[in-house]
């Protein structure tokens, strides 16, 4: 696959790294307090799960510009301990509004794994495409979620999803995102 070259700016890279500070910060504050939410995702069996999430990409070490800011929606099945489906699409609004429009779709299996009362790891593997309607590209990818019950039926979802395209075995693409997602019975 080739990407072309983009000029990333230092506040970009730091940009990305308070967006991941953020995210461990509200998970660990999630985590740690007591909340109402005590029949979280733990004790329910076989929840589907909506979110809704933006992303920050990067390709090999270095994060895009903040104008390539992903916005996405999934669908995953969580039931503790017990492999379930992942699937993910989303787009970069901007690229969109100048009429270049790129989707990618991750589609793989995660198996929940439950940390505390309101804290869930989803890791997880499966297949990804990316393309603009005239051809795309399919490849793998491997990730790492966790979601944080904050109320009976909602939780803030944040993960980051390694994937590689084409034939190219050293270039990978990243994704960071946090969102928020809806316990759908």
């Amino acid at each position: 696959m080739h990407i072309s070259t983009f000029r990333v700016f230092r506040n970009d890279r730091i940009a990305t790294w308070v967006l991941l500070v953020v995210q461990i910060v509200t998970l660990l504050t999630l985590a740690a307090r007591v909340s109402d939410a005590q029949d979280s995702i733990k004790t329910r069996r076989g929840t589907n799960i909506v979110g809704v999430s933006l992303g920050v990409p990067g390709y090999q070490d270095q994060p895009l510009p903040l104008q390539l800011t992903t916005v996405g929606l999934s669908v995953t099945h969580v039931e503790p301990m017990h492999v379930g489906f992942d699937l993910s699409v989303g787009t970069v609004p901007r690229l969109v509004a100048d009429g270049a429009p790129i989707f990618g779709a991750r589609v793989g299996v995660v198996l929940p794994i439950p940390v505390v009362g309101q804290l869930t790891l989803l890791p997880g593997a499966g297949i990804s495409g990316i393309g603009n309607g005239d051809g795309g590209e399919l490849g793998w990818n491997v990730n790492l979620g966790a979601l944080a019950a904050v109320s009976r039926s909602t939780a803030l979802r944040t993960g980051v999803s390694v994937h590689q395209f084409g034939e190219e075995r050293g270039a990978v693409v990243w994704l960071y995102e946090l969102g928020l997602a809806w316990f759908v019975e």
